[in-house]
Formats: structure tokens, sequence, C-alpha cells
């Protein structure tokens, strides 16, 4: 059985004694630090190897949690990450960071339920099921592929279709996959599989190169292994591809 070793980041005591008090019902849960800034979460991340954090928004300054979650997207093993918040109002900027969920206090325990079923649900998967588009004897039909999740490449979003194209390392492309690029970096949940833009995610262990789209261009693109062509990398994702391609 899989164990979450978890981080509770707050900085009241009685909310960190309150999710801690719920959390110790779950036999899959182990909080093993908790933290009242982001500066003793981050050497609690270093200290422990830590699998799921609950983290609240409003610290020692009004988005302190936004800043946690910045440098926890950074690591090179990134926990999954649950907003726990007396603030509904950051609901919308929270999915900036990709979390399982967004929890408001007072803590329903429904809720909480809910979340640590997708966190449970997410540990380290070998495959996924992938429902996807085919002509086959002159029909449309819907069959679901069982992907080991090494062999996807990448993911791009097919905008005129609003669904998605899921290329493998075989040269097979899985079309019109009617799942978001949300939902699959939710349940990939790996620092190797990034958003390089807003209609991509990219397995960086496929990245050959990053490089230039054109000889003195400031926008980049990344070379992927196998694949003919590249796959844009936004401006504001770039420092953030780099640094995860230079930590691989």
């Amino acid at each position: 059985m899989n164990i979450l070793q978890t981080l509770i980041v707050d900085d009241e005591p009685l909310n960190r004694e309150e999710l801690r008090y719920l959390l110790n019902s779950y036999e899959r849960i182990d909080v093993v630090a908790e933290a009242e800034t982001v500066d003793e979460a981050c050497i609690a991340l270093q200290q422990y190897s830590i699998d799921l954090v609950l983290l609240d928004i409003e610290m020692e300054e009004a988005t302190s949690g936004f800043t946690l979650a910045e440098k926890i997207a950074l690591q090179a093993q990134r926990p999954y990450l649950i907003f726990v918040t007396a603030h509904a109002e950051y609901s919308l900027q929270s999915f900036d960071y990709a979390p399982l969920h967004y929890l408001t206090k007072p803590i329903n325990e429904q809720q909480l339920a809910q979340a640590l079923a997708r966190a449970f649900k997410c540990i380290h998967p070998s495959r996924i099921a992938i429902k996807y588009c085919k002509e086959e004897a002159g029909e449309t039909i819907h069959p679901i592929a069982y992907v080991d999740v090494k062999r996807i490449v990448y993911i791009q979003k097919e905008k005129l279709a609003n669904t998605l194209a899921v290329y493998l390392d075989n040269g097979q492309v899985l079309t019109g996959v009617r799942q978001t690029l949300r939902q699959f970096q939710t349940i990939l949940n790996s620092p190797k599989f990034e958003s390089s833009h807003t209609s991509f995610i990219v397995n960086l262990t496929f990245v050959e190169e990053l490089k230039p789209r054109k000889p003195g261009d400031d926008c980049y693109c990344l070379q992927l292994k196998g694949i003919s062509g590249s796959v844009p990398v936004s401006q504001s994702r770039q420092a953030l591809i780099r640094h995860l391609l230079e930590r691989m």
C-alpha cells in the first residue's frame, strides 16, 4: 500500500491541528511535517520525501502560498498540491499551479475525501486509459488505449475540435481525446511532463534540443527524439523548461 508523506503548511496552529486530526483517519496519509511559513516549508521539503502538500495561501503575506507553489513547481520530484484556504477568490489563480483540489475553510470532510481520493488515484501511474477517436470500416469508433506513460512524447490541444492529440514514441497519434491538458497534468503529475505552452504538454525525457524557432529569435521550441517538426515554448515557460531540463 502506497503511503503519501504529507506536509501541512498554514500559519494558524489551530488550522494545522484540525487538518492533522482529519488526516489521521486515513491509513494512506502520513503527516511527517508541519510549517507555518514558506521558509519552514522549504526546509521540510528538503528534509523529507514529501508526496503531498496541503497549503494555505494567505500566510506571512497575502499570497505567500503561491510563492511556495512556484518553488514546488521547480522541484525535480514535485509533490501533489491541495490548496486549503479561507479565500475563495484565489481559486482561479490557483489553477496556474495545477493543484489536485482547492478546499475552502471551514474544511468540508466530504470535499477533503474527494481531494485525497484524487491523490491516491494519481500515485505513480505506470499506465493510463485514453479514450480516443478512430475511423474503422467507414465509421467513427471510440476505443480505449491503455498506454504506458513513458511512451507519451507530447500532448497537443486540437483547437478547432476542442480535443487533444496524444503523440506516442512509435509514431502513433491518438486523436479526438476529450480531456483537457489540465486533467492530463493532474493525472501524470510528474516533473517529466511539463506544459511548454498553453496548447502543449511535453515529456521532457524526449527533448534533444531547446533552440530558437528561427535565427536571432527570442522565442524557443523543443526538438524531440523521433518527432519531425518541433514543439513551441512560450516565453513565460522558457526559464522553467530550461531549469527542469538542466536538472534531469
